[in-house]
């Protein structure tokens, strides 16, 4: 019985052929005198970022000192006179009494001289790796000049490219070609072999595909069958081979400057799209991603080009350290000293509670009034901008000190517009271990949101009652002009 051709070549058709702490406590009696910690509750990290508050731990054996780790040197307060104490703070316990001299501490770090000066910034010195190129611009609130901006947005200002290089398919034409349950790459291969063309796989095992006598030129069968497995291919016109991949590299050029950008970064990271890299100098964002991220990424920028506004949130995070563990924060009475309308709302999360807070005193805001139990520190700031009714990801921990335990933070934001200026979010705050907390709440333009009474055992057990969060949200809208 005579072979039917599965390709008729198109020559003959057409003739077309193509080819990514201590504070200083009160003295308290302690046993163990091998380990000393250093700080003083006069807030050391004014000017800077706190350090890891259990890195930092001066080891004193024999008149001998050594550094743990050789931590932030910039945050210790070096005490002249070895007679004065200042307790250490270890995971939340008072350990040793006693203090280090100048010129102790600079005969074992190249960092200070013998009167203590701070020779260079030896602190927090992270590896080349854990460089972010987003920081300097990330890690700051920027001057909007009001709580309702606007970003201009081109007609057609989104656009998808794909990276891969491939030549052109020769010119065949598919005729009546029918199988059934088998793998995509071997369907393909028996499809191809009359043309001389090998498959190849990046991948993977892929999936089993059936067809009943498919018809078209060859380019668009391939598309077919590729799209129903949800594959990309490249061909090779000179060694004649076809490769499979389920990734594949695109390229997004984003509109709207770094508030586009970030408002697509964030986005990403919202729906787990991670293997991206972002270039600020030509608003471009490189990433790899298989055909449902690559749907997840369409849907994203048809979203934006749909919508009116963008909602943004200034994100600042504070650590409080208290003067007395053994105190509790008076947050009944804080409400009632600031008085009636300016606390309008507060919603219970797992852990803390977020208030709704409008027309806060310049001379005595929520912040103020912490300063009384303790040293209010901020410890991270930044931006989170966000598509209407989309999930997205700001890392706080990307706008710390490198390895502090706040380093691990994440908050995940989920906003809806649902009337004017009036706002609905989902707000929750994550460790490397999960959810610490998340709260529902409603509130307008022009409302803070201070997230208060998280407590410093999320990340340390030890660390008991000694250290709390607060973290202080201000939306505003961009509205997008097009």
């Amino acid at each position: 019985m005579k072979k039917t051709t599965k390709l008729i070549s198109l020559l003959a058709l057409c003739g077309v052929c193509s080819a990514a702490l201590t504070s200083c406590q009160n003295d308290t009696d302690v046993n163990d005198a091998s380990i000393k910690e250093v700080y003083t509750y006069e807030n050391p990290y004014e000017h800077q970022q706190p350090a890891d508050l259990q890195k930092q731990q001066l080891y004193v054996m024999d008149e001998t000192v050594a550094i743990e780790n050789e931590d932030d040197l910039s945050s210790f307060d070096f005490i002249e006179d070895k007679t004065s104490s200042c307790h250490q703070v270890k995971n939340g316990q008072v350990v040793n009494d006693g203090a280090l001299s100048t010129k102790d501490v600079a005969q074992v770090s190249p960092c200070v001289d013998k009167n203590g000066v701070i020779l260079s910034d030896c602190s927090n010195i992270q590896p080349v790796e854990s460089m972010n190129i987003e920081t300097p611009a990330r890690c700051q609130i920027p001057k909007m000049g009001g709580l309702i901006s606007s970003v201009p947005l081109g007609k057609d200002a989104f656009k998808m490219s794909r990276l891969d290089k491939s030549d052109a398919l020769p010119r065949f034409e598919v005729n009546g070609y029918t199988f059934k349950n088998k793998p995509l790459d071997v369907a393909i291969q028996d499809l191809l072999s009359e043309a001389g063309i090998k498959v190849f796989s990046d991948d993977g095992l892929f999936p089993e595909i059936s067809g009943d006598k498919i018809r078209g030129e060859l380019s668009s069968v391939l598309d077919e069958l590729t799209a129903a497995g949800d594959v990309y291919y490249r061909y090779n016109a000179q060694k004649k081979q076809l490769i499979l991949s389920r990734w594949g590299r695109f390229v997004l050029s984003v509109p709207g400057g770094r508030i586009g950008m970030y408002t697509v970064l964030d986005a990403l990271r919202g729906a787990d799209i991670t293997n991206i890299q972002p270039d600020f100098g030509t608003n471009e964002i490189y990433m790899r991603v298989n055909k449902e991220k690559f749907n997840t990424v369409k849907k994203l920028t048809d979203k934006i080009m749909s919508s009116s506004n963008l909602v943004m949130f200034d994100v600042q995070v504070y650590r409080l350290i208290k003067k007395d563990t053994t105190c509790m924060v008076d947050w009944q009475k804080m409400v009632e000293d600031f008085g009636v309308l300016r606390v309008n709302a507060s919603v219970n999360g797992i852990v803390g509670r977020v208030l709704t807070m409008k027309n806060q005193p310049k001379n005595y805001t929520l912040l103020d009034s912490l300063k009384k139990y303790g040293s209010v520190n901020l410890i991270s700031e930044g931006v989170a901008v966000m598509p209407d009714g989309w999930k997205v990801v700001f890392d706080i921990g990307q706008c710390t000190k490198f390895e502090t335990p706040e380093q691990q933070l994440s908050m995940v934001f989920q906003s809806n517009i649902v009337k004017k200026n009036r706002i609905e979010s989902n707000i929750s705050l994550n460790n490397d271990a999960g959810e610490i907390t998340s709260f529902h709440t409603m509130y307008g333009i022009g409302d803070t949101l201070d997230v208060i009474g998280i407590p410093g055992k999320v990340f340390n057990p030890a660390w008991d009652n000694g250290i709390e969060y607060v973290i202080v949200l201000t939306p505003r809208l961009v509205r997008l002009v097009k």
